[in-house]
């Protein structure tokens, strides 16, 4: 967010001014005040759409700031929890707004940054369109990256530079949107009454068309490596000038990766050749559930043909059959996210006639211990019957609620993954043919024992940290093995990214928790390195505006915390800027003063660049005590020796031990008098 007073507002217009005029005597045309159009000299110019309204054209009282809220809206999906295919092409938009609530200039700047899952697909990434006041513009076909200026100086008094792609490396997107000016071709001569983005009309408050508010707009699709129950997670974080990174409302999907499975249950209808057919389905585990189902039929061996299209998988068609023919059936399975079973190289069933026979049970064995999630393997002998229902009961047999149905008799075995809605208890199960009889009781029972307690993590957050740092997450103690997320299989563990984090724990009894709730940790970025500004004979400016400043003299904290300050003494400054509790790279050293040893002295230092060990020569008065001092670019003293000239003529040689290679700060102090050279010691 920037700030401006009145004073800073009249040195950078004078300045803007000054550098309008250079830029005229070096030869460059003043720009053409006729009229425009959004059009730009791009090899691939986007395609614009929506030509600027000039009644909406406002002009600006003098601003201070500017700020936006914003937020990211992907595929609507299925359901409340938005299932998409795997092969689906995701579409999301992100859209930021300069808010007249609290914005009061016109943002000349906004860079927005989007890390991408880890279940999607950099590959697949490509550009859709975007747009910022009236103005829409849609980026040429099947790109990954783009770049062109726009000119929108008759409406807004700026070129716009927009930059957008994905880094493949840190798998991440950005849209950077830049204010130029016309006249210079630079960023850092815009005045500060323009930007791109002005602050937007109170009057349209959430609308999608105000002068304040901009969009952009991307496609991409899940990886290879997807999987069902996979989620897809989707936050950008926008960056409006020199402001700390805004972060958008997390979207979320949910992957569904394989096509559900489905084979037909056939029954004839007694005293009719009517056949009954319904379709026993099944999706993936943890998918999104089967929808519909097709019936094919084959008659005699010829050729499949449609027989019923779109049932709903709960429901039955029946079919007027004939006893003379021998009718073959294949189901196709659909699911909510029309992932559609494949094609079948032979016949699910063929229809015979359904007769009576015998059920027994042979598993389970009578009192073995199980945990919610796991899988009960439910036996059984048949002869003279084709399917069989499954049923449980948690009452001793007084009531029984369904398994599954319509299970082919000869399979025998049938693997039941405990429901976490069961309670903790005894339970029996109760086979019977489809067609009625025979019925069959297991003999004995098995115990589902508790589920530990859903997990809490602590702190429960959100969790911010500044890029580097970590933050610690803890599960509750007293279990005997955790699970989080990241695959650690610790208590506590130490995050370093930002991102979602859960835990599931095992109690003594080897029983598996829910997963915790999400906990939503953040990793903010540090400021930008500042520099530091010469303002007249005696005050220092920090280039970057932030929460609070940091100054050094001579590579010591001084008290100073504001953004500009008196200069209290000679030596070299340096300032650290913070984000909140986040801090810049210091800046580098500037010296005070630039320079004030006699103009006629003579001073030389050579070699430059040195390997280590360099002479200093000079000229100076009879009896000078000389104290040269080393900074490193940020103001810190490195290095320092006294030097006696008793005749006045300095020639020594100096061999400072431990310095790393790179740019260095020679001060040279004669009592009161200094003079500074920059040292390059390259090895």
């Amino acid at each position: 967010m920037r700030y401006f007073n009145p004073i800073y507002i009249a040195i950078f217009l004078g300045f803007t001014c000054l550098c309008f005029f250079s830029a005229n005597v070096y030869g460059q045309q003043e720009p053409s005040r006729g009229p425009r159009s959004c059009t730009t000299e791009a090899e691939d110019s986007p395609d614009f759409v929506g030509p600027p309204d000039p009644n909406r054209v406002r002009w600006l009282s003098p601003i201070n700031a500017s700020h936006d809220p914003n937020d990211i809206a992907g595929p609507a999906g299925y359901d409340s929890l938005r299932w998409v295919a795997k092969r689906d092409i995701l579409s999301y938009t992100i859209r930021f707004e300069n808010d007249p609530k609290f914005a009061e200039a016109p943002a000349q700047r906004v860079e927005v940054r989007l890390p991408l899952d880890a279940q999607l697909d950099p590959l697949r990434f490509r550009l859709g369109s975007f747009g910022f006041g009236q103005y829409i513009f849609n980026v040429p076909a099947n790109k990954s990256y783009y770049s062109t200026r726009i000119d929108v100086s008759d409406s807004l008094g700026v070129f716009v530079d927009f930059t957008a792609g994905v880094d493949y490396v840190t798998k991440e997107a950005f849209w950077i949107f830049l204010s130029i000016d016309p006249a210079t071709g630079l960023n850092s001569t815009v005045s500060p009454l323009l930007g791109f983005l002005p602050v937007n009309d109170s009057t349209l408050a959430d609308s999608t068309t105000g002068p304040g508010e901009g969009f952009v707009t991307f496609n991409i699709s899940p990886g290879t490596q997807a999987a069902t129950g996979d989620t897809i997670h989707a936050m950008a974080n926008i960056v409006f000038d020199f402001n700390p990174p805004i972060f958008t409302n997390t979207w979320t999907n949910i992957i569904d990766a394989v096509a559900p499975i489905s084979r037909p249950m056939v029954v004839q209808l007694t005293g009719d050749t009517t056949l009954k057919i319904s379709a026993l389905s099944q999706d993936d585990p943890a998918g999104v559930g089967v929808a519909t189902y097709d019936i094919y039929v084959s008659e005699d061996g010829d050729p499949y043909y449609l027989l019923a299209d779109n049932l709903h998988k709960d429901s039955s068609f029946f079919f007027p059959g004939s006893a003379s023919i021998n009718y073959c059936f294949q189901t196709l399975a659909t699911d909510w996210v029309n992932n559609r079973e494949a094609v079948k190289p032979r016949a699910d069933s063929c229809f015979t006639p359904v007769g009576l026979g015998q059920l027994a049970w042979l598993l389970p064995q009578p009192g073995n211990s199980y945990c919610h999630g796991d899988t009960v393997d439910l036996l059984w002998s048949a002869s003279g019957v084709m399917d069989v229902d499954l049923f449980y009961s948690a009452d001793s047999g007084k009531s029984y609620l369904p398994i599954e149905d319509k299970l082919r008799a000869e399979d025998s075995l049938y693997r039941w993954a405990l429901p976490d809605s069961l309670l903790a208890g005894a339970y029996q199960f109760h086979l019977k043919s489809s067609a009625g009889r025979p019925v069959a009781t297991s003999d004995g029972y098995i115990i589902l024992l508790p589920r530990p307690a859903q997990p809490v993590i602590s702190p429960a957050g959100p969790l911010a940290f500044c890029e580097g740092d970590s933050a610690q997450l803890s599960a509750p103690v007293g279990l005997a093995s955790y699970a989080w997320s990241t695959t650690a299989g610790t208590r506590q563990i130490w995050v370093k990214q930002g991102g979602m984090y859960a835990v599931r724990v095992t109690d003594q009894n080897g029983c598996r928790s829910l997963p915790s709730d999400s906990v939503l940790v953040m990793e903010l970025p540090h400021p930008p390195q500042p520099q530091v500004q010469r303002i007249g004979k005696d005050s220092l400016f920090c280039s970057i505006a932030g929460d609070r400043y940091q100054w050094f003299l001579d590579g010591l904290s001084i008290p100073d915390s504001t953004q500009q300050i008196s200069i209290g003494q000679d030596g070299v400054y340096s300032v650290v800027v913070y984000f909140g509790d986040c801090a810049s790279e210091p800046a580098v050293g500037v010296p005070t003063p630039l320079e004030n040893l006699l103009s006629e002295t003579h001073l030389e230092i050579y070699p430059n660049p040195t390997p280590g060990p360099f002479i200093i020569q000079a000229s100076l008065e009879r009896g000078s005590l000389v104290t040269l001092t080393l900074f490193s670019l940020d103001g810190r003293p490195v290095f320092e020796q006294e030097l006696f000239a008793p005749e006045g003529e300095l020639d020594e040689l100096l061999m400072p031990k431990g310095l790393a290679d790179g740019l260095y700060l020679l001060r040279i102090r004669v009592n009161d008098r200094f003079a500074y050279r920059k040292l390059e010691i390259f090895r």
